[in-house]
């Protein structure tokens, strides 16, 4: 079974907040869309959740993880997700693996809003590396760069 797309409502959130129904933490991507750091995609029909069992669409990326107490998250327009911190951390920390679109555009977002810099950005050590990889690119982002 499949969950509606985004296309069908006005605003990420909206979407969120009526297709989740079980007990998860929007995560990666979504959690950006959510936060609206990230812009999303036309029509977008793909969910990430950290949950504690896998539930029953198809169409949800269920990140299974043993508890939510391993996880920072709030409560932003009515849903669950990462906090800032805790989804960007977690999509540099597998970069390879991650929408690195979608977390390029959440960072240049950040450093703009942030007076043209990453200071304060929380990024954990481990993911430093990770981080310096893709920082030009959010730099550049929004000037075609």
């Amino acid at each position: 079974m499949r969950t509606q797309t985004s296309g069908h409502f006005k605003t990420h959130a909206s979407w969120f907040r009526t297709v989740i129904k079980e007990n998860v933490i929007l995560s990666h991507t979504s959690a950006l869309e959510c936060l609206e750091m990230f812009g999303g995609f036309i029509d977008e029909g793909i969910i990430d959740v950290y949950a504690l069992s896998k539930g029953i669409y198809e169409n949800i990326n269920y990140h299974l993880i043993n508890s939510f107490d391993e996880i920072e998250y709030i409560e932003y327009h009515g849903v669950r997700c990462t906090s800032f911190k805790q989804t960007i951390n977690d999509m540099l920390g597998d970069l390879y693996n991650t929408d690195e679109w979608a977390l390029t555009e959440a960072l240049s977002n950040y450093y703009f809003s942030h007076g043209e810099s990453f200071d304060g950005l929380p990024v954990l050590p481990e993911n430093l590396p990770a981080f310096e990889k893709i920082k030009q690119n959010a730099i550049d982002y929004y000037s075609g760069g």
